[in-house]
């Protein structure tokens, strides 16, 4: 983790989110948020992006957040 920079992405389940991981995971510690648990990221956190407890816990100390999440 030393040097890496913390990102997370809303939606990392979702049809673009789980194209980006891979990617982002080689430059990165990835954090996802999501409906349903994902792998291969530091921390993959389940639950909505409309919960702001769940969505500040995933942000905490993030450099960047990708949101790729819808709410339906």
């Amino acid at each position: 983790m030393s040097g890496h920079r913390k990102i997370l992405v809303t939606g990392g389940g979702g049809a673009i989110g789980s194209r980006l991981l891979p990617y982002l995971a080689e430059m990165a510690d990835v954090v996802s948020l999501d409906l349903r648990d994902v792998g291969g990221v530091a921390r993959s956190l389940t639950g909505s992006v409309t919960d702001p407890d769940i969505v500040l816990d995933a942000a905490e100390g993030a450099d960047a957040v990708l949101h790729m999440a819808y709410a339906h």
